[in-house]
């Protein structure tokens, strides 16, 4: 705690008053984004106030890479604007004029915010404010459903969120807290971790908890490498009879988590009827691929409209289909081309710390295959890390403002 005083004291000391007061406000910021993003987005009017702070910060991280660094533009510039583009086409020759601007307003602060993370010391920061944001969030989350916890039949409070989402933010978080763990050696969080598992068991989200097993099976091969490949072996068949055991005890609480296991096992391998939700999953996504191959060029337009054209009026829970239905293939393909060509540039590079980029891309990847996630704030979070992490692997335009000129500079 010393050392860490000492450093904000010289940095400071460092650096001009205004970029100091200046930098302090966007890690601030950030808190409260990561905050309200993981917690309260769904809850007016906190959601509104969310918007404020994303405003905010988006101004002020702009001021800042103007004023001390330089804009950058790489490929995921050029491909989310095209994504946006189609958005904007689809919706306009379907004659539906409701554009989807939370996909354009996410697009534009993910590349906003990743120009004050492009720098790997700055990232590794607001990495540590979004860990610690989670971990508040948290303290406030547990005191909410203090009393759930405690009577099974009393049903968790989760702040106006689905609870799908809420437990697809609890895996994204606890991945971070477990890269920390790991690669940092924070054993502090060793309780978060396990707490935050129990909070997914707790919540009920069949797809988070293998999601999170999957993922953490990853990020264990990658941190251990292919000369030590036994061990995440090991460690997997543990946690796997971990979660069996744990399902297998008399805890009220994990009795609903059991049975929709069991059910939804039934209705994929023994046509059981237990299971509705599962059944209506995988009925929707091949509803889907037939009648998303009607229009497969633009789609049909709007966002969430495949609940119109169905017969259960409901959405396919699936973000490939939810895509390739609203916008069409092609919107479909530059939206998987980025998050595919990002884990594939990621894995070329050797350096630890893209590690987690590269399990929380795999999870976001996933994820799809289970809700529509393409309007989910916390997802953009994700891309926006990964995008800074690789930056300086790809060609990008540089674009530097220094009193009345402006530079474009290529670089490679």
């Amino acid at each position: 705690m010393k050392s860490i005083f000492n450093n904000f004291i010289l940095y400071k000391k460092s650096v001009p008053a205004l970029r100091f007061y200046l930098e302090l406000s966007i890690f601030c910021l950030f808190f409260l984004v990561f905050f309200f993003t993981i917690g309260l987005n769904y809850l007016w009017p906190f959601n509104y106030l969310n918007i404020a702070f994303y405003v905010l910060l988006s101004g002020l991280v702009l001021f800042w890479s103007l004023k001390y660094k330089n804009l950058y533009f790489n490929y995921y510039f050029v491909l989310f604007a095209f994504f946006n583009i189609m958005i904007v086409v689809s919706s306009l020759l379907n004659g539906f004029f409701y554009i989807n601007t939370t996909v354009l307003t996410l697009s534009a602060t993910t590349f906003i915010f990743s120009q004050f993370i492009v720098d790997k010391g700055y990232r590794t920061k607001i990495l540590k404010v979004f860990g610690l944001a989670f971990i508040a969030f948290l303290f406030v989350f547990s005191l909410k459903n203090i009393v759930a916890f405690f009577q099974p039949l009393q049903k968790l409070y989760l702040f106006g969120a689905d609870p799908n989402i809420y437990s697809y933010i609890f895996v994204y978080s606890y991945l971070v807290l477990l890269y920390f763990l790991l690669y940092k050696r924070t054993y502090f969080l060793i309780p978060v971790c396990l707490y935050t598992i129990f909070l997914v068991f707790l919540i009920g989200s069949r797809s988070a908890l293998l999601l999170m097993i999957i993922c953490t099976i990853a990020m264990l091969f990658l941190f251990f490498g292919k000369h030590r490949f036994y061990i995440p072996i090991i460690i997997t068949v543990a946690i796997i009879l971990l979660v069996v055991f744990i399902l297998s005890l008399p805890l009220p609480q994990f009795v609903e988590l059991k049975k929709r296991l069991i059910d939804a096992f039934e209705s994929v391998f023994e046509n059981g009827s237990g299971d509705n939700s599962s059944n209506h999953r995988i009925m929707m996504f091949f509803y889907g691929i037939d009648i998303i191959l009607k229009r497969p060029f633009f789609g049909y337009g709007g966002i969430y409209r495949f609940g119109f054209y169905n017969f259960s009026g409901q959405i396919s829970h699936n973000n490939f289909i939810e895509i390739g239905f609203n916008y069409g293939l092609l919107t479909l393909i530059i939206y998987e081309g980025f998050i595919i060509y990002s884990i594939y540039k990621l894995f070329k590079n050797k350096r630890q710390e893209l590690h987690l980029y590269i399990s929380l891309l795999i999870c976001f990847f996933l994820m799809q295959i289970f809700y529509p996630i393409f309007t989910n704030k916390i997802d953009y979070f994700v891309i926006c890390f990964a995008l800074a992490a690789i930056a300086n692997d790809t060609t990008r335009a540089k674009l530097s403002i220094k009193g009345k000129k402006a530079n474009l500079i290529v670089e490679k």
